[in-house]
């Protein structure tokens, strides 16, 4: 699922990753990269950068954005994710952007 936001969108950081954290995940949303739903949570989604993995938890009501956590992504090619049918169109898009 791609999604895109402004400069003016807020991103809240309850767990203090600071300044830098947040301006990477802003960049990373600003440019529309690929987020992956969690298929256990609705509204809550995966984002990666080449040097971090962010949980997020966006909004139906007003689009914020809440940083949950955040880790070291594992390097290129070193995935445990395996290919299954997709039968519905969100999934479709996960999968695209994988």
């Amino acid at each position: 699922m791609v999604f895109l936001i402004n400069e003016q969108s807020r991103i809240q950081d309850p767990r203090n990753y600071g300044p830098d954290i947040i301006n990477e995940l802003r960049g990373l949303l600003m440019a529309g990269e690929c987020a992956q739903r969690d298929p256990r949570r609705q509204d809550f989604y995966e984002l990666r950068s080449s040097q971090h993995t962010f949980y997020i938890h966006i909004s139906p009501v007003n689009g914020n954005v809440l940083l949950l956590a955040r880790w070291l992504s594992r390097p290129a090619g070193n995935s445990l994710k395996t290919t299954a049918p997709v039968n519905n169109p969100d999934e479709l898009l996960t999968a695209i952007c994988r």
